[in-house]
């Protein structure tokens, strides 16, 4: 990657909490698609960041746009064949049970074409992610051409999903087990066994957590009534063109794919941390090291010398593709990489983000970054992240508003804080860099900017 070029662009950061085995799949599935010298993964400890060139993006997603205006299946064609790639992956995934009858080489060859599997998966995958930090302007680009007058946020209302996300689904099957006289909790757990890992970590669903939920497990559908009965309000009040329709259905889509990709992330990284495992206990490493290694590096775990470059990868890591080959720095020559991106923020030093949910609220910053995070937490706190993700769903019901570096309304805290109705700022960027715990601040959620008070 040329270093030159950096400072010259604008880059859209996005950002998450993640370690190389559980994550680095992905990202090089999406360089793939976003092409070389376009992109970059990024690493402080675990503190993950990709950047993303905006004109890159703009290019895709108008190309995109373009043919979803001319064609309103081609959004479903895009989801058709993620879940062809998909279901190629679920298989690898239901033949975990059989790892322990593979010797050491064949276990790791199983791991690296697991990661070409994932690799291709996500080389469509990422699609979703051209729009994170452009919805608004390409979607406004759409209404002047075709003189619509529905407003962005009326656009977004008719977007949003009419049916219970995954977690949801989890707690209505909950719901039914109670029922039941709390029979099937381990069917329970095994379906859902995944549903706790992340990018940082690969948690499994116990037992004792189910119970403990049973006790006071609740579900309000209401907001799928509203949410039909507004799109049903807006639909007669504007007489929108078949081109806008073939686009409000398409974000539609999108966030319905984000949902079932969620889900396999979550079935990714379970078998991962299986994989994981399994790798430890073999060679006597321990996962605090194992996991900054890529799935790609498996067959690398033999050599002795490998492992002094996994403790360079605990400070800082870059990732980039360069020609067909994926290169994984760490320590110093990664460092390089991440102050010259860094650089790139240096003059952000205003807060505006994409209005996901209106309001207006003071309250204090609260970094969540992960789940142990949650515990400096208290209500009336306002979130800032670089994103939420469905294990945030506790705090959330108790803050005063979220603010997320991630942007796009198909992302989990723009759908969330519609449904709990808490002024939500998406798309902040640099905000953990310019935010700190207990600052107090204004979030106006209605002309999508953040204050400090003090």
């Amino acid at each position: 990657m040329n270093l030159k070029t950096v400072k010259g662009d604008k880059w859209y950061r996005q950002g998450v909490e993640a370690v190389p085995w559980l994550i680095t799949y992905g990202y090089h599935g999406a360089f793939n698609l976003f092409g070389e010298e376009n992109c970059v993964m990024l690493n402080r400890g675990t503190h993950n960041y990709g950047f993303w060139r905006i004109s890159a993006f703009r290019k895709k997603a108008n190309e995109i746009i373009d043919k979803q205006i001319k064609d309103k299946k081609h959004v479903d064609s895009l989801i058709d064949e993620w879940k062809k790639r998909a279901a190629v992956v679920q298989k690898a995934i239901d033949d975990l049970e059989n790892i322990k009858k593979l010797n050491d080489k064949e276990l790791m060859k199983k791991i690296v074409d697991f990661y070409s599997k994932t690799n291709y998966l996500w080389s469509i995958a990422a699609t979703i992610e051209f729009f994170d930090p452009l919805t608004d302007d390409v979607v406004q680009e759409v209404f002047d051409k075709y003189k619509s007058e529905i407003s962005l946020d009326e656009f977004k209302e008719l977007c949003l999903l009419e049916e219970p996300n995954i977690i949801q689904k989890e707690k209505l099957d909950l719901i039914e087990i109670k029922k039941k006289g709390c029979k099937d909790v381990e069917k329970h757990v095994e379906k859902y066994k995944h549903i706790k890992t992340n990018f940082f970590e690969s948690k499994l669903l116990t037992k004792e957590e189910v119970l403990k939920e049973l006790e006071d497990v609740k579900v309000d559908l209401s907001y799928y009534d509203k949410i039909k009965n507004r799109k049903k309000e807006l639909l007669e009040k504007y007489d929108l063109c078949e081109e806008v329709m073939n686009v409000v259905y398409f974000f539609n889509r999108l966030i319905y794919w984000r949902e079932i990709r969620k889900e396999m992330s979550m079935k990714i990284n379970y078998f991962l941390g299986r994989m994981l495992e399994e790798v430890c206990v073999r060679l006597g490493k321990p996962q605090e090291l194992i996991m900054w290694a890529c799935i790609s590096e498996a067959e690398r775990l033999f050599d002795d010398d490998f492992f002094d470059e996994l403790e360079k990868r605990k400070k800082y890591i870059a990732s980039y593709k360069e020609g067909d080959k994926y290169i994984i720095l760490g320590g110093d020559e990664a460092l390089v990489y991440i102050k010259t991106f860094e650089e790139t923020l240096k003059d952000i030093n205003e807060l505006k983000g994409v209005v996901a949910c209106k309001g207006k609220v003071e309250g204090k910053v609260k970094i969540l970054l992960r789940e142990r995070d949650f515990e400096k937490f208290e209500e009336g706190d306002i979130i800032v992240a670089l994103m939420t993700r469905p294990e945030y769903l506790p705090v959330m019901k108790k803050c005063a508003a979220i603010i997320t570096e991630e942007g796009g309304i198909t992302c989990h805290a723009a759908i969330v804080s519609r449904e709990l109705g808490v002024p939500c700022l998406i798309g902040v960027q640099n905000a953990l860099g310019i935010l700190n715990d207990n600052d107090l601040v204004e979030v106006d959620a209605e002309n999508g900017k953040v204050k400090k008070i003090n």
